[in-house]
C-alpha cells in the first residue's frame, strides 16, 4: 500500500493568520519583559557571554552564545537579553501552525492551536526570560513537526533534517536526550515502523552526533560536571516531587487548554484514520513516563505540548464539527445549515475557553504586578487554587512565586558592592577580590559592576569556579556572605557595609562585608580550597 500524500503549498491566508499570531505573542513579551529585573539565573547566563567553551557547569554552551549575540546587537540591556527568548515564542507558534497545515487543518485549527500555546501561563513565562527552556521548547517543536512531515510525505531523507535538529538542541539543553528515544521508539510502536530501517535514519543518527560531539568531549575532559549537577538536583530538589504532583501541575499549567491536548490523545489512539500518527502519541506517553521515573520537574515537559495543541486542534476541528454532509446527487457535498450553526456556536465556545480560563492568572504568568500587590493576589487566589505557584523547589510556601522573588534585589546588591569598592584607595582597589556564595550573587555583582571597573567576582558555585583564578592577590575582600566567622580568622578587621534590605527579595537581608588586614595565610587557604574544588571536574 503506497502511503504517500500528496500536500499543497501553504495558502496565502493561512501564512497571514499563523504570522499574525507569532506577532501577537512576540509584542506581548516586548510590552512586559522589563518590568523585572534579570532572574539569577538570566544573570548567570550573561556572565557566560564572557567566557564561552563547549560547555558550562550545568548547561550546553548555546545559551551563553545566545547572550553573547544580544549583548552585541542591543548592549548590557534587560530588554536585549530578553528579546531572543521571546522570539523564540513567536517562531514556535510559527510552527505550531505549520504542523497544523501539515496536518490538512484549516484557520479554526490554526487559531485554537496558537492560541493555546500563546495564552498558556506556562510558555507565556518561559519565553519572557533568557533561559534555555524558551529555546529548547522551540527545537523540540521543531523536531516534533519534522517527524510530522517525515510520516505525513514517506519521506525517510527528513531523518537528517532531524538528526541536524536533535543535535543542535543537544547544544541547548540534555533534556532533548528523552526526545531521542521518544520519537524513534513511538516510531516503532506503530506501523511506520519500515522508516526506521532506512539508511537515512543512520545518516541522521550520524549527523546528530557529530553535532554534539564536542560537547561530549568537554564533559568528558571536564569529569562529566552533569553527572554531579543532576546528583545534586536529585538531592536537594527533585527530591521534593511526587509523581502525584508532577501529574497534577500538568492539568494546571496548561489548565486552558488541557481538553485539547487530552482530545488529541483519544484520537491518536482510537481513530483508525489518524493511526499513522499514533507514534505522537507514544512518543509524549515516554517522554512522560521517563520525566516521572526520574522525578523530573514540572515544566521538562514543556516541550511536548505544542505538538499536542496542533494536533489536538486539528482533530476538533475535523472529526467534532464537520461542516460538510454526505455527497449530493453530482458528487458534491451538502452544507448542513444546521450542522453549521452548531459548529459555529461550539467553535466560537471552544476559543473563547482558553482565554477566559487564562486571564485570571496572568499575573502568575507575566510581570504585570508590583511585588506588594503580587503578595496580596498570591493571598487572594490561594483560597481557589491552593499553594502551587508559591511552593518553591525547597517544597515550602512562600509570599510570592520563586521566579518573582528571584528578579529582585540584584541591583541593590550591585549597587552596595560597586559603592563599597569604588569608595576604597586606587592602591587597596587592585588587589581587592570581590566573593560571593551562589552564583546569582556572583552573576549580579559582575552584571552590574563590571561596566564600572569592579573584577570579576570569585564563586566556587556553577560555572563561576571553572573562571576563578587559581591564586589570589594579597589584598582586601569584598565578602558576600549571611556568615563571616570564617574571614575573621584571615582577616585584621571584617566589617558590615550594607546589607539587601528588599522584603520581597530571595535574598532580603544578606549583608555584605568588607575584610581588610588579610593575614598572610589567607593566599594558601583560597589557593588549596581552589585547587581541591576544580580537581573534582578534571580529568587525571
Amino acid at each position: 500500500m503506497n502511503l504517500k500524500v500528496e500536500y499543497k503549498k501553504f495558502p496565502g491566508r493561512k501564512w497571514c493568520l499563523i504570522l499574525l499570531f507569532a506577532s501577537v505573542d512576540l509584542i506581548i513579551h516586548l510590552l512586559t519583559n522589563t518590568r523585572y529585573d534579570l532572574h539569577r539565573d538570566e544573570y548567570l547566563y550573561v556572565a557566560m557571554k564572557d567566557h564561552l567553551d563547549f560547555g558550562f557547569m550545568t548547561v550546553p554552551p548555546f545559551i551563553g552564545i545566545i547572550a553573547k549575540f544580544s549583548h552585541f546587537l542591543f548592549g548590557h540591556t534587560v530588554s536585549g537579553y530578553r528579546f531572543f527568548p521571546s522570539f523564540a515564542g513567536s517562531l514556535t507558534v510559527i510552527l505550531i501552525g505549520m504542523t497544523v497545515v501539515e496536518l490538512g487543518g484549516r484557520w479554526f485549527a490554526i487559531t485554537l492551536a496558537s492560541l493555546s500555546y500563546i495564552i498558556s501561563g506556562i510558555y507565556l513565562h518561559i519565553n519572557f526570560m533568557l533561559q534555555p527552556v524558551s529555546f529548547d521548547v522551540l527545537f523540540w517543536t521543531l523536531a516534533l513537526y519534522l517527524s510530522v512531515r517525515l510520516i505525513h510525505r514517506q519521506d525517510p531523507k527528513m531523518w537528517i533534517w532531524l538528526g541536524i535538529v536533535l543535535g543542535l538542541a543537544f547544544q541547548n539543553k540534555y533534556l532533548v536526550a528523552l526526545l531521542y528515544i521518544g520519537i524513534p521508539a513511538g516510531i516503532l510502536f506503530t506501523g511506520n515502523r519500515k522508516l526506521i530501517w532506512s539508511r537515512y535514519f543512520l545518516y541522521g543518527c550520524l549527523a546528530g552526533f557529530l553535532i554534539l560531539l564536542p560537547v561530549m568531549i568537554w564533559q568528558y575532559r571536564h569529569n562529566f560536571p552533569v553527572v554531579h549537577h543532576m546528583v545534586e538536583l536529585q538531592k536537594h530538589q527533585l527530591v521534593h516531587v511526587s509523581v502525584v504532583q508532577f501529574l497534577l501541575d500538568q492539568l494546571i499549567i496548561n489548565l486552558n487548554s488541557i481538553y485539547v491536548v487530552i482530545y488529541g490523545l483519544i484520537v491518536l489512539f482510537f481513530y483508525k484514520k489518524e493511526a499513522r500518527y499514533r507514534y505522537l502519541g507514544w512518543t509524549f506517553l515516554l517522554v512522560m513516563l521517563m520525566l516521572i521515573l526520574s522525578k523530573g520537574k514540572n515544566y521538562y515537559s514543556a516541550g511536548l505540548y505544542p505538538v499536542m495543541f496542533a494536533f489536538g486542534a486539528y482533530a476538533l476541528e475535523k472529526y467534532t464539527f464537520p461542516l460538510k454532509g454526505p455527497a449530493s446527487g453530482n458528487g458534491q457535498p451538502v452544507i448542513r445549515k444546521a450542522a453549521f450553526g452548531y459548529r459555529k456556536v461550539l467553535s466560537q465556545l471552544l476559543l473563547l475557553i482558553p482565554v477566559f480560563l487564562f486571564l485570571p492568572m496572568l499575573p502568575y504568568s507575566l510581570p504585570v504586578l508590583k511585588p506588594e500587590k503580587m503578595v496580596s493576589f498570591c493571598k487572594r487566589t490561594a483560597k481557589s487554587i491552593g499553594y502551587v505557584p508559591v511552593r518553591w523547589e525547597d517544597g515550602k510556601v512562600h509570599e510570592l512565586p520563586q521566579d518573582w522573588a528571584d528578579m529582585i534585589g540584584w541591583r541593590e546588591l550591585g549597587s552596595i558592592v560597586t559603592r563599597t569598592y569604588q569608595g576604597m584607595g586606587q592602591s587597596d582597589r587592585k588587589g581587592c577580590t570581590i566573593y560571593a556564595e551562589n552564583y546569582g550573587q556572583a552573576a549580579a555583582i559582575a552584571y552590574y559592576g563590571k561596566p564600572k571597573g569592579l573584577p570579576e567576582p570569585v564563586c566556587f558555585i556553577e560555572s563561576f569556579l571553572f573562571w576563578a583564578p587559581d591564586n589570589l592577590k594579597t589584598g582586601s575582600l569584598i565578602y558576600v556572605n549571611e556568615d563571616p566567622t570564617e574571614m575573621k580568622i584571615f582577616f585584621d578587621s571584617v566589617k558590615e557595609v550594607g546589607r539587601i534590605e528588599n522584603p520581597y527579595s530571595r535574598e532580603s537581608g544578606l549583608p555584605v562585608f568588607l575584610c581588610t588586614g588579610p593575614h598572610s595565610d589567607f593566599g594558601p587557604f583560597y589557593t588549596k580550597k581552589v585547587r581541591k574544588l576544580k580537581n573534582e571536574y578534571r580529568r587525571d
